[in-house]
């Protein structure tokens, strides 16, 4: 069934398009007049959204990966990485 759908689609959008050209035609007085005005516009106005959503995504809604974690100071001389995490946890390896 959805293979008669998908044909009689087809064939609207076939006949849509013939009849858009076939129809008695009148005087282009504004852009709009012209029969393929709206499609063309619709068409290059999907794109902008689709470009300009994408860009919006991009560089303002997007986050770093480590956006929730909290700064933490630069390490000092001396000091590992993993041995703030060790005293605050309890474990480690039996410095204090």
């Amino acid at each position: 069934m959805s293979r008669f759908w998908s044909i009689l689609l087809g064939l609207t959008l076939v006949g849509s398009l013939v009849m858009n050209f076939v129809g008695p035609a009148k005087e282009a007085k504004y852009i709009w007049d012209t029969k393929t005005f709206f499609g063309i516009y619709g068409f290059f106005g999907c794109i902008v959204i689709i470009f300009v959503s994408k860009a919006i995504g991009k560089y303002w809604l997007q986050r770093s990966e480590d956006y929730y974690e909290p700064h933490r100071a630069p390490l000092e001389v001396g000091e590992a990485a993993g041995s703030t995490q060790d005293k605050n946890q309890g474990g480690g390896n039996g410095h204090a």
